[in-house]
């Protein structure tokens, strides 16, 4: 990937694992500036992200939900760096696994409230600073949004709306939005899913998994996480209010 003309500065969510990380190194790699911000502690952390420039990548510690938290990141951010060029949304959260008639409806809440709500509010706290630098946003959707797998559905449904908030988005704002389905990768969601999954889904979606994992054939995170590094630096206005895979052509700078 090209170094941006000028260096970029970048808040992704959901970074001390699996995609986020990917993103956040690559992003780090090309010589942007990068916030990043997970749930774990940060004493917790993997030896990839401490090892990363403390002039070039920052950890917050907390709740990717919490308004709060997102006021103060994108604040330290124009604050460090003068500026916000891009957003990129991946924290999510799968449980519960259930089927429809059995889930307690306050969990299906809480899945909303992180891989939803979340998102809106965080888009609305750093969007005065986008519309400046004209940015880009990026939000990681999935292929649950296109077809539906028993016993995940509060999870699929998430995805549903954050695509469909995507697509609203880029007529609203005079910005570059894009959903990105980062494929099957080799997460720990991906890891419930095999593990505790065969009791409430579909077993031939069960079976996938499982099978993916055997043959060795599930992506490695670095794969998504470089297409959607590269989106939150090069995406196009033609991408804007898409969905797209993380192997789509138009994801390379080159487009």
């Amino acid at each position: 990937m090209s170094l941006p003309t000028s260096p970029s500065v970048v808040i992704v969510t959901g970074v001390s694992r699996g995609v986020g990380l990917a993103i956040v190194q690559e992003l780090v790699a090309v010589g942007c500036f990068v916030l990043g911000v997970a749930r774990t502690a940060a004493s917790q952390i993997p030896a990839e992200l401490r090892s990363l420039p403390a002039d070039r990548f920052v950890y917050v510690e907390g709740d990717c939900s919490n308004p709060e938290l997102q006021q103060q990141i994108v604040a330290r951010v124009v604050a460090t760096w003068g500026r916000l060029d891009a957003l990129v949304l991946n924290a999510a959260i799968i449980d519960p696994l259930e089927r429809i008639a059995n889930v307690d409806l306050q969990l299906w809440r809480k899945v909303f409230d992180v891989n939803f709500f979340g998102v809106i509010s965080q888009i609305q706290i750093a969007l005065p600073h986008l519309r400046q630098t004209n940015g880009r946003i990026i939000v990681l959707s999935s292929r649950g949004a296109e077809e539906a797998h028993a016993g995940v559905i509060p999870y699929c449904s998430s995805k549903v709306a954050v695509t469909m908030l995507v697509q609203g988005l880029a007529m609203e704002e005079d910005l570059v939005c894009v959903a990105v389905k980062p494929g099957h990768v080799d997460t720990e969601m991906a890891t419930k899913l095999r593990e505790d999954g065969a009791l409430v889904m579909n077993p031939t979606q069960h079976s996938v998994f499982k099978q993916m994992k055997k043959e060795g054939t599930i992506l490695r995170p670095e794969a998504p996480g470089k297409a959607i590094a590269r989106l939150a630096l090069h995406a196009t206005k033609e991408l804007s209010g898409l969905c797209i895979s993380w192997n789509d052509p138009r994801a390379s700078p080159e487009q």
